[in-house]
Parts: C-alpha cells; structure tokens; sequence
C-alpha cells in the first residue's frame, strides 16, 4: 500500500511538475534523479547493496543527463519533480522488497487503487473541485494515451520487470535516466509535426550526454552480468 501511494506521489508530482516547467527534456533529467534516490534508500531499507559498485555507472548517467539538459532559473515545477525522483525511488525500493511476497499484477492494482484515491485531494485541493473533460476528440485520444501509454504500461512493465526478470530497484533507477533520451528521440519528431510541446534541439554537448547515459546503463547491465 505504501508502495502505491509512492506511486501516486511520483505520477501527480511529475504531470504537475512538467506542466510548470514546460520543458519536456529538462523535466524527464529531474526524473531520472531516481537513479541517485534508489541506492541511498535501499541502503536505509537494509539492502546490502554496494554503493561503490553501483557509483561510476550512477554517476556516468547523472552527468549525462546533465549534459543533455538545457539549465533555466529554478521554478516550482522543478521542486515537484525533485519530489517525483525520491517518490519514484521509495516505490521501486519498496517494490523490492516485496516482490517475494506478492504477485506483479496485484501489486499493479493496488498501486492503480492508491492513486484513484490520492487523486480526489489532488483534484479537491489543486483543480479546485474543478473537473474539465476533453471537448474534442483530438483531447480524448490524447487523454487515452496519456492514460495507456504513458501511465499504465510503464507501471505494469515497471511491476513486471522488477518482480519477475527480478531486477534490482537500483538497475530500475539507472533505466530512468534514459527518460532523457527517449524524450528526445519521440519529442522531437512530434515538436515538428506540429504537436503543442517543448524538446530542446540536440546540440553537441547533450548528444555526447545521451551517449553517456546509455553507456552507463550497458556498464550497469555487464556488472550484473557477471
């Protein structure tokens, strides 16, 4: 249950934290601050996890993720999504150290129930009691997929992976600083499409950074490995 209000925690602090800030890039490398939260917190859990193993790929990927971002003056929109890495850390933690205990699909679900639930303050507090429906079909769609694609699959692939290709919370963390880099390769296209988003233009400095952040990750994977 804790698991999934952390869930909860991390999805309305990320919409609301990207809706600030605007930029899609600079919010997906607060995001993938997870990759620093997870070992920390596993570590307060009492997982005997190395924190030197782990260190040169963690740190490889933060200063690619580093590089791929476009730095602006602070905003609020930044603290949310700060909040977003730790409640994203704690729940793949948490997640964890459960998955000997309960199958994937009802961990999904009871992280889908927790977030339903937190979202009645959210919509009390925040949208004011104000519920504003899609009034086009264009809206509806994109709702689905925001909905689908973007919240309840990588939920479930999140569950899955962790509880039954039983990886670590901290090789989770580290595929989170890819966010970046998928941000990029799917935001871009759809900025020249047309579609009303904001993704900085690769220069040399950040695709040197999404080269580091994938190294990193494939560091990761071949530690593992062996």
């Amino acid at each position: 249950m804790l698991a999934g209000f952390a869930l909860a925690g991390a999805a309305f602090t990320q919409k609301y934290g990207i809706y600030i800030t605007g930029n899609a890039v600079h919010s997906a490398f607060l995001s993938a601050l997870i990759a620093v939260c997870v070992p920390f917190l596993q570590k307060l859990f009492g997982d005997a996890l190395s924190l030197k193993r782990v260190l040169f790929p963690v740190g490889l990927a933060l200063v690619g993720t580093a590089m791929a971002t476009k730095w602006t003056v602070p905003t609020r929109g930044d603290v949310l999504l700060l909040a977003c890495a730790a409640f994203y850390g704690l729940q793949s933690v948490l997640i964890g150290k459960i998955k000997t205990r309960i199958h994937y699909a009802t961990a999904h679900a009871v992280a889908c129930v927790c977030c339903i639930i937190a979202a009645i303050p959210f919509l009390v507090v925040i949208d004011k009691k104000t519920l504003v429906p899609p009034s086009t079909l264009a809206e509806w769609i994109g709702l689905a997929a925001l909905t689908i694609f973007c919240t309840f699959v990588p939920w479930n692939l999140v569950h899955y992976a962790q509880q039954v290709k039983n990886i670590d919370a901290y090789r989770v963390g580290l595929l989170y600083t890819l966010e970046p880099v998928v941000t990029a390769g799917i935001g871009i296209p759809l900025m020249y499409l047309g579609a009303p988003i904001s993704v900085q233009l690769p220069t040399i400095i950040s695709i040197v950074g999404y080269v580091l952040i994938v190294a990193a990750n494939e560091r990761m994977a071949k530690l593992d490995a062996n």
